[in-house]
């Protein structure tokens, strides 16, 4: 089956931002780069209560897994929206990246914050076909803390080794890093590596709601990577902007892929 799927860390609702980086100014562009694309599942990061509840609002077309890193629906989320007039979920979790993963809030290895994975096991409505989407975000201040999370991350248990897994995330490390590597070297392949297809080459994904490069190629930070059978027909960072306004502070990931055989 051909799926569409976006990373997004939409920037959290926060009182620094000044205009025209406000999220009351900064979600209708949000909205419309979605609407625009038209992804089948969107990995949101930095999502508090009152963005998922705008984005549930706007996106009357999709569903979310998924809760808050200080636990239930407190605390910024790393969920996963879904098309739900194609797909089903069958089964979701989310888990956190410390050495107490099932305990709500915890952190370990210097991680300056809670951090998660949010997962989901989803069945096409039409075919029957079913892929696992799994999101994340890694801690921005610990080099150790997304070493570990990427260990973690690529050891999960319980998921069925036989069904393709996509995972997005904004990783705060470059695609040469050695989070990258310990993900690779657990089976997951970098699809912005492998895609038929490239567009933007030259960006990075972090622009700090000032830098139309993103920050180039180094600071592409977020990623979009998969394991088994998994074909990257596309791949994009989506740089669309409405002037002096980006939409957030960091770009998108955009991908259509082939899943299963």
């Amino acid at each position: 089956m051909q799926i569409a799927i976006m990373s997004y860390n939409i920037r959290c609702l926060t009182s620094k931002d000044n205009s025209p980086h406000t999220w009351a100014e900064r979600l209708p562009e949000v909205i419309k780069i979605i609407k625009e694309k038209d992804p089948d599942f969107i990995g949101i990061q930095e999502a508090v209560p009152q963005q998922m509840s705008d984005l549930e609002a706007y996106l009357p077309d999709y569903q979310w897994v998924g809760e808050g890193r200080d636990g239930g629906d407190k605390g910024e989320h790393s969920a996963i929206f879904f098309r739900k007039a194609a797909f089903k979920v069958m089964n979701t979790a989310t888990y956190w990246l410390s050495e107490m993963p099932e305990k709500p809030g915890s952190k370990s290895w210097g991680s300056a914050c809670p951090r998660i994975v949010t997962w989901g096991k989803f069945r096409r409505l039409d075919a029957g076909d079913e892929v696992y989407i799994l999101n994340t975000h890694f801690d921005h201040k610990s080099v150790k803390a997304r070493e570990k999370a990427a260990t973690l991350l690529g050891e999960t248990v319980g998921l069925d080794p036989e069904l393709p897994m996509v995972l997005t995330g904004d990783f705060n490390a470059n695609h040469e890093s050695i989070p990258f590597q310990i993900l690779e070297d657990h089976g997951y392949v970098n699809l912005w590596e492998t895609a038929k297809t490239r567009k933007n080459e030259n960006l990075g994904t972090l622009n700090n709601f000032h830098d139309p490069t993103g920050g180039g190629v180094g600071s592409r930070i977020d990623g979009i990577l998969a394991k088994g059978t998994v074909t990257a027909l596309f791949i994009e960072i989506v740089n669309t902007r409405n002037g002096e306004q980006f939409p957030s502070d960091h770009y998108p990931l955009f991908a259509v892929l082939e899943v299963g055989e």
